[in-house]
């Protein structure tokens, strides 16, 4: 299994605290079926500039690749990050660099706000003009909203969508997780996970609910799509 968000990265953000927590994240999802975790700490443009983010990130990720020196069957970390949207993201020269690592698809946050016809036009223009897929991060949280009605705009203009795991191991939510894995519109699963006590590595539950519900089938589809995300890496850089 990818995992396709997690806030793992030691000190980076509201997730792990210090390089332990890290390492029991790391079993955790090892232990659930877990090969590959994409670390996605926060990015937020106007707290900081790329180039100290992914200096950062490079610390972080060197800490926590020294404390798995000793220990073989964890997860393969590729570097990444959950960007928050911001105003011209769509011709910010350094975008390329938030990039899932050797990719050009980027985990997007999108506000919390109505999305405007401008914000719909930046994140498709990623697309169209820049070649970077965008996936929009936790897409469930925009389900209750307006912003609903803007997903079928994003999906075609090649905008992929990602479901946190929660969504389907909750009994709420579980069947409207099901309609849009079913409707292709979730694209991606990720865990989400920021700690070892309240938002633990979750992976192995929701794909469960999704083998049970949909079968093998869907699985191998989930799979074969982050596979193929991945498969096409270029070497990674020096961040």
């Amino acid at each position: 299994m990818i995992d396709y968000h997690s806030h793992i990265l030691p000190c980076m953000d509201d997730g792990s605290r210090d390089t332990e927590e890290s390492l029991q994240m790391l079993r955790l999802s090892a232990g659930q079926g877990v090969d590959t975790i994409i670390a996605t700490p926060h990015f937020y443009l106007c707290k900081e500039t790329v180039h100290s983010f992914l200096l950062r990130r490079r610390y972080a990720h060197e800490l926590l690749e020294k404390a798995c020196h000793n220990e073989s069957g964890l997860p393969q970390i590729i570097l990444g990050a959950e960007t928050a949207y911001f105003s011209g993201i769509s011709v910010n020269r350094e975008i390329e660099r938030l990039c899932i690592a050797g990719t050009r698809h980027l985990l997007l946050e999108m506000p919390f706000e109505t999305w405007s016809g401008r914000i719909l036009t930046e994140v498709c223009n990623l697309a169209l003009s820049r070649r970077i897929n965008p996936i929009i991060a936790h897409m469930e949280r925009y389900i209750a909203t307006e912003n609903v009605k803007a997903f079928p705009v994003l999906l075609r203009n090649g905008v992929l969508m990602q479901l946190n795991a929660d969504f389907l191991i909750s009994r709420r939510t579980r069947k409207t997780a099901l309609t849009y894995l079913t409707q292709n519109c979730a694209s991606l699963l990720g865990s989400d996970s920021h700690n070892m006590t309240t938002r633990k590595p979750n992976m192995d539950k929701g794909y469960q609910y999704i083998r049970d519900m949909l079968g093998e089938s869907r699985i191998n589809e989930l799979e074969a799509l982050g596979r193929a995300i991945l498969n096409s890496r270029k070497s990674q850089g020096p961040f």
